[in-house]
C-alpha cells in the first residue's frame, strides 16, 4: 500500500529540493490532518551515514510539529519507538 495520494504531476513543488506528496487525514488519528513531504530532489544529502538519499517528513498539518510532541498531540503522526524527542 502507498501513502502516495498524487501522481507526480499533481505534486506541490515547495521548492526545487522538495515536494509535497500528500495533504489529509491522519491514518492514526481521524481528526487530524497530516502533510508528507519529500526532500533531497535536487540537492544531495551531506548525511554521511545515510549517503545519498530522499528523505520523507510526515508532520502535523495544523500545529507546530514541537509543539504537537511537547502537548502530546502528535497522535497524527503516531509514535515512533527510535524518535529522538519523546513527548
Amino acid at each position: 500500500m502507498s501513502i502516495v495520494s498524487r501522481s507526480p504531476a499533481q505534486c506541490k513543488v515547495t521548492n526545487k529540493n522538495g515536494v509535497v506528496l500528500y495533504e489529509g487525514h491522519s491514518r492514526f488519528s481521524s481528526d487530524q490532518s497530516v502533510v508528507v513531504i519529500v526532500t533531497g530532489l535536487t540537492r544531495q544529502s551531506e548525511n554521511l551515514k545515510t549517503g545519498n538519499m530522499l528523505q520523507a517528513w510526515i508532520l502535523p498539518r495544523l500545529i507546530n510539529p514541537l509543539e504537537a510532541i511537547n502537548t502530546g498531540r502528535d497522535a497524527a503522526i503516531a509514535r515512533c519507538v527510535a524518535a529522538s524527542i519523546k513527548g
